[in-house]
């Protein structure tokens, strides 16, 4: 598991105020990709994904249109993420995929905790 949480690596990789270079940013997060990663975060969305995944949208603390991150939940905790809303803090784990201005930090193979 990484040390960091979900706004951290966010900061690092997404945030306009990331201190990296873009080819710093992508050579560093080569040590994240396929880690995982134990966090929490506000959500900003809950909607359905392709393929039967459940997408959860992080907030963007700098930007109401961006995510911070996006959290690929398997179909099967459907029920439990209808008892989620906007606004309401999620904790979660899951392994660290990619990263990109829109969608934030991508997480898959998301689970509750």
């Amino acid at each position: 598991y990484v040390e960091e949480g979900i706004y951290e690596l966010w900061l690092l990789f997404v945030s306009r105020d990331s201190p990296y270079t873009d080819l710093q940013k992508e050579e560093n997060f080569k040590e994240y990709k396929n880690k995982w990663i134990k966090s929490s975060g506000v959500i900003s969305e809950i909607d359905e994904g392709l393929f039967g995944s459940i997408i959860v949208g992080i907030e963007n603390p700098e930007n109401p249109y961006l995510r911070a991150a996006s959290l690929y939940f398997d179909n099967s905790y459907k029920s439990e993420l209808l008892n989620y809303g906007i606004y309401d803090e999620i904790n979660f784990e899951g392994r660290i995929e990619q990263y990109n201005g829109l969608v934030g930090i991508v997480v898959k193979d998301v689970e509750l905790r």
